[in-house]
Formats: C-alpha cells, sequence, structure tokens
C-alpha cells in the first residue's frame, strides 16, 4: 500500500494509513491499518477504495455506535474501531486480483455532522 497523504483541513484531526505497500498473494487475507487524531469523542472512519482513474467506491463506516456495515462490505470487508488507541484495521477476505486498487482511510470532521468528502481528512494507499 502506498500512501498519499493529504493535508488537514483541521489540525486536531488527521489519519495516516502504513505501511506504504502491501503485496499478497491472491486468496490471501489482508489488515491495512488507519490510525487517526481526533478531539470528537465520537469519531466517523470511513474506508473507499479508488480503481485508476474512477472515482472513489465508498466501502463501510465505523463509529463508537456500531451502524451497520453498508454498501460494499457484505463479509469481504470488515473494519473494527478502537478507541483507545484511535486505529481502525480494515480487512480484506480472501483478495482476488479485483481488490488491487488505491483505499483510503477518512475521517469525518470535528464541528460538522455530515460527512462531506470534500472536507474529510483522508489517507491512502495502494494495494498489489
Amino acid at each position: 500500500v502506498s500512501l498519499f497523504p493529504s493535508t488537514g483541513l483541521v489540525q486536531s484531526d488527521s489519519v495516516d494509513q502504513s505501511p506504504p505497500e502491501v503485496r499478497i498473494s491472491e486468496g490471501q487475507s489482508v489488515t491495512l491499518h488507519c490510525n487517526f487524531t481526533t478531539v470528537d469523542p465520537s469519531p466517523y472512519l470511513f474506508w473507499y477504495r479508488q480503481y485508476p482513474n474512477q472515482p472513489p467506491q465508498h466501502i463501510l463506516t465505523k463509529t463508537k455506535f456500531d451502524v451497520p456495515d453498508q454498501t460494499l462490505a457484505q463479509g469481504k470487508f470488515s473494519a473494527s474501531l478502537h478507541l483507545g488507541n484511535k486505529t481502525v484495521p480494515f480487512k480484506i477476505e480472501a483478495v482476488s486480483q479485483q481488490e488491487s486498487a488505491v483505499y483510503y482511510c477518512a475521517l469525518r470532521p470535528t464541528g460538522g455532522r455530515t460527512a462531506s468528502p470534500l472536507v474529510q481528512k483522508v489517507s491512502g494507499g495502494y494495494l498489489w
């Protein structure tokens, strides 16, 4: 996973993904890691996937309220929100060539109640 961190609009909110790149064989499972910093006691974290020349696709959302996973999740993808160490690991089961893409972790900003992709703090990387 190659990282392309963006600058945050609010200094207290940020996300960071590691490692820089992940290469695995088809059929294996992989966990992508995202660390976040926020002053919001109830953060919303999002995972997206983006293929070349395509817009990002929302995969799932995690909150402390444990909102059910939506859209693309359906057993293939899972994530858990750890507020104590401020991480939201993202797991892909039985990776296939179709999952080779840039994956983004995003944090809804504090002070707002809507999740606008234009103002989310985003960090991303490439899965081979």
